[in-house]
């Protein structure tokens, strides 16, 4: 079994070469702008505004803002732009206050030194999907928040879902097999948040065949997901055990594996 933290496959949060050296890993990803300056920044600068709004009780205000610190357990990205639609429907009184929160954010965060660099070195006239175009379009989208009809940015977002949901490391599982041990069964990641147990290949061997199987342990922590008959979004938290036993714990020839994943409706 080899297993790895799996970020080194996500482009946007790992800046490093493939030599994966100490130095590789003290290169700042853009997923550390974009976490803290975008969607840590989003509820702070939202509660400095409502915070001179006198007709919202101090308790309105501690759930708005404890609402939006939330979108950070919003997965994909993609989905934060309906997250944030969702909010303003919720929040109706509030809209303006709302879509100007999100322009300056989106404004701080473009004027940054780092991300113009980050652009600057991602942004490849070659390829036009490339990592940098997915944050541009992603930031495209939060720009026109304010100055497109709800209707149409919601369009646009869902039409948008499938230009940003790749799993990366689900590609990059079966190359990593390339340079390990002939011996290695499995290959096991975190990072996604997603749990998922996804064969690769399997080769003739004695006593039994060589099955190369790629597992992902998901997360524990409570996580947002867009409901499929409106546009709510309803949380509850996942964990994933994946556990290994060598050869003839569990009466076989070569090293086995089970996994289990629950859920818990907390909030």
């Amino acid at each position: 079994m080899f297993a790895r933290h799996g970020h080194e496959y996500d482009k946007f949060n790992y800046e490093g070469g493939t030599a994966y050296t100490w130095e590789d890993y003290q290169f700042a990803p853009i997923g550390d702008a974009i976490t803290t300056e975008l969607v840590a920044r989003l509820p702070y600068a939202l509660a400095r505004r409502i915070a001179g709004i006198t007709w919202l009780t101090p308790e309105e205000k501690a759930n708005i803002k404890r609402n939006f610190q939330e979108i950070e357990n919003v997965r994909p990205l993609s989905a934060v732009i309906e997250w944030l639609l969702y909010q303003v429907q919720q929040t109706r009184t509030l809209k303006e206050v709302i879509e100007d929160t999100v322009q300056e954010v989106i404004g701080y965060f473009d004027s940054l030194d780092f991300v113009q660099n980050w652009f600057g070195r991602h942004d490849k006239w070659t390829d036009w999907r490339d990592e940098a175009d997915k944050i541009q379009a992603f930031l495209f989208l939060l720009r026109h928040f304010k100055l497109e009809r709800t209707e149409t940015l919601w369009d646009l977002a869902m039409k948008a879902k499938d230009y940003f949901v790749k799993d990366d490391l689900l590609e990059a599982a079966p190359q990593e097999y390339l340079h390990l041990d002939s011996r290695v069964r499995y290959v096991v990641y975190g990072h996604t948040h997603n749990p998922l147990v996804s064969g690769v290949r399997s080769f003739p061997a004695a006593p039994a065949p060589l099955e190369q199987v790629y597992l992902n342990t998901g997360t524990w922590r409570g996580r947002y997901f867009k409901a499929t008959q409106d546009d709510s979004f309803i949380a509850w938290k996942n964990m994933t055990y994946v556990i290994f036993y060598q050869e003839g714990e569990r009466g076989t020839p070569f090293p086995v594996f089970e996994t289990w994943t629950g859920a818990l409706k907390t909030v």
